[in-house]
């Protein structure tokens, strides 16, 4: 499934779309809670993409169960419910699509599965509808094994990131704008499987994460697109088992954040993904169940601010986002707000504050113990991460001698095999006329 949605409207509210028990669902973040607004679209398949237009119009696509693509748009706070693309077909095939908004006209890109993991990426004019001609873009590794994401840099600019498989898994993506679109550019091939993986990209250039699980170890790798191309890929972090990762800026500093057995890890640049910080556990979320969703804001998104394409989510709290809104302290705030007046200060209020700040000195003491002993404990937890990686380098090394040495013992029972079958060509009894011969003589 494509994952849910968070909007931040034209009006600098928060907003969800939520997909359950074939519904999508519309709620809005009010006064510390969500609040339910509504259904709006029955009957759908949990695969749905929402965009927003430079005007703040919403679009919603998704897909019928019985194969009709809808529309659901809102502008001027109404919603209009369209179908763009009626179904001809008895069965069914898994499509997600994205709304690729050009000034006036909507092009559509979506991939549609063929079954055996192997799906087509398309591209369609949806103002044309159903006389528009549908293009096959490129071949794709069907979903939900595959990867297929979308992320508008700025007027008609988008990324469209996906994943390939020929002899190997590859990671890449295509540049699309009004007049043109890029070839393929791939950005990482491998044998094993990518798990998860997240972007985020501006005119400057794009940042990847993601991960790659081996046979004994899962590895989470960072890699940077700009004007001199791509960078070499940078190990952030090895262990046994990474469940997801996310990378956004906020504030003008790059987070690369992933989530391993419910405990969340990140790790921050201050030179835009040419080096890294030592990767922090963060113990404030112990007990968050952990997702992702899409993420989508009206108002300017920067490095300056916040600037991301997706955000954790904890699924026990309604799909609340949780990390993100502890950094960019405006999250949940409008684009206005009125000033609030000073407060008149008075003897009683001097008295107040001279006893909080005693009690504040002696919390901070408290806090100030705590962290070096936390510290402790990070800096043990490094050590035994650093001897893992070892160790999962270690195990690496025998995995690959033993593939080496049985291709090596594979090819020696060939070459048995071969030698013995020519020993058994060449027997009498394989040989009708040497028998005739000697009994001739």
């Amino acid at each position: 499934m494509n994952g849910n949605y968070i909007v931040k409207n034209k009006n600098g509210i928060i907003i969800s779309f939520c997909f359950e028990n074939n519904n999508i669902f519309l709620k809005e973040y009010s006064a510390d809670k969500w609040l339910d607004k509504g259904c709006l679209a029955k009957s759908v398949r949990g695969d749905f993409s929402v965009n927003i237009s430079d005007e703040g119009d919403l679009y919603l696509l998704c897909q019928r169960l019985q194969g009709d693509i809808i529309l659901i748009n809102n502008k001027d706070n109404l919603w209009n419910e369209k179908v763009i693309l009626k179904s001809k077909i008895e069965s069914v095939n898994n499509i997600l699509f994205y709304a690729l908004i050009h000034k006036t006209e909507m092009e559509l890109i979506y991939i549609i599965d063929h079954g055996n993991k192997k799906s087509d990426i398309m591209a369609q004019n949806a103002a044309k509808g159903l006389n528009s001609p549908a293009v096959i873009i490129d071949s794709a590794l069907s979903l939900p094994e595959g990867i297929f994401k979308m992320q508008k840099i700025k007027n008609s600019h988008y990324i469209v990131f996906y994943q390939k498989r020929n002899s190997e898994n590859q990671l890449g993506y295509r540049e699309i704008n009004a007049d043109k679109r890029s070839d393929y550019i791939s950005l990482f091939k491998t044998g094993y499987r990518i798990t998860d993986s997240s972007f985020v990209a501006d005119e400057s250039g794009i940042h990847f994460l993601y991960i790659v699980k081996s046979m004994f170890s899962s590895q989470l790798i960072y890699r940077k697109k700009d004007e001199k191309g791509l960078n070499n890929p940078i190990v952030l972090y090895e262990g046994q088992t990474i469940n997801l990762c996310s990378i956004f800026f906020a504030k003008d500093i790059l987070y690369a954040s992933w989530i391993i057995n419910k405990q969340l890890f990140y790790c921050i640049s201050k030179s835009e993904g040419n080096e890294f910080e030592r990767a922090v556990r963060d113990k404030k979320y112990n007990s968050v169940n952990w997702s992702k969703a899409n993420y989508l804001g009206f108002d300017n998104m920067n490095k300056e601010t916040l600037l991301t394409n997706e955000i954790f989510c904890d699924n026990k709290k309604n799909y609340e986002p949780v990390f993100i809104p502890d950094i960019y302290e405006q999250f949940y705030k409008a684009n206005y707000f009125e000033k609030p007046e000073p407060l008149k200060e008075t003897n009683q209020n001097k008295e107040t504050d001279e006893g909080i700040l005693i009690q504040l000195e002696r919390m901070k003491n408290q806090v100030e113990i705590a962290q070096k002993q936390s510290n402790e404990k990070d800096r043990q937890l490094i050590q035994l991460n650093n001897i893992l990686q070892a160790k999962n380098r270690e195990l690496l090394k025998v995995e690959n001698n033993l593939t080496k040495k049985i291709k090596e013992l594979k090819a020696e029972i060939n070459l048995l095999k071969a030698e013995k079958n020519n020993n058994i060509l060449k027997t009498p009894e394989n040989n009708p006329q040497d028998e005739k011969n000697k009994t001739d003589n």
